[in-house]
């Protein structure tokens, strides 16, 4: 008897999890469920977001607006933190994260942001909290849900 033809999602998320799985088993980490390691993509990218905030560049003091290029690489950054981690929660199994993954991942993306302008802060001299970069980084997460309800209408 043929076994079923798997589609290629279902081939691509089994060969991302085996890959994903035998380099933890390479670290010698504890053993973490395929499930959970949807969330490995987020954790990249909040990892990189970290990265370049924290870079060497001093914000200069200047009037802004939500309308400049800086505010918009805030809101598609934050865009892209929300929707991979509006599908992690999605598929991670955690009961409480599954039942509301968007607004989990909101809420997440948006306190993230906010804590990394305190960070740029409080330990970068010469870096501005800046209100309109947190606004940009809210703008960029609820934006993940109006197009996520968008396409899935």
């Amino acid at each position: 008897m043929q076994r079923p033809i798997k589609s290629w999602s279902a081939k691509k998320n089994n060969i991302f999890s085996f890959f994903t799985h035998q380099k933890l088993k390479a670290l010698h980490l504890p053993d973490i469920d395929n499930n959970k390691m949807m969330l490995l993509p987020a954790l990249i990218w909040a990892g990189a977001l970290i990265f370049f905030s924290t870079g060497g560049q001093v914000s200069p003091p200047k009037l802004t607006s939500l309308l400049e290029p800086d505010k918009l690489a805030h809101a598609v950054a934050y865009f892209i933190l929300a929707s991979l981690l509006a599908f992690g929660f999605a598929r991670s199994g955690m009961r409480g994260l599954q039942k509301h993954p968007i607004l989990w991942a909101i809420g997440i993306s948006s306190l993230f942001g906010f804590s990394l302008e305190v960070v740029q802060y409080l330990f970068f001299p010469g870096r501005l909290f800046e209100l309109y970069d947190i606004l940009a980084n809210i703008i960029g997460s609820v934006a993940c849900v109006l197009l996520s309800s968008f396409l899935i209408k």
